[in-house]
């Protein structure tokens, strides 16, 4: 079995959602709610990843220099 696109965009979604359920049910710390948001952010920033490896542009991924 290998992992398609659906896969990764579900656990992002996923990962998404409990940083939102988190951050509604948790106000008054402040370091489990810049927790919540750093979740939030690598779930957005994993569907990017995801997104430009299935589309084949890897132009953001690549720390080489091409001439």
């Amino acid at each position: 079995m290998s992992l398609t696109l659906g896969h990764y965009l579900t656990l992002g979604a996923i990962l998404f959602a409990l940083s939102v359920i988190g951050i509604f049910l948790n106000r008054r710390n402040l370091i489990v709610l810049l927790m919540c948001i750093e979740l939030m952010l690598l779930a957005v920033n994993m569907n990017f990843v995801a997104f430009s490896y299935y589309l084949g542009d890897m132009h953001g991924q690549c720390s080489c220099s091409s001439s």
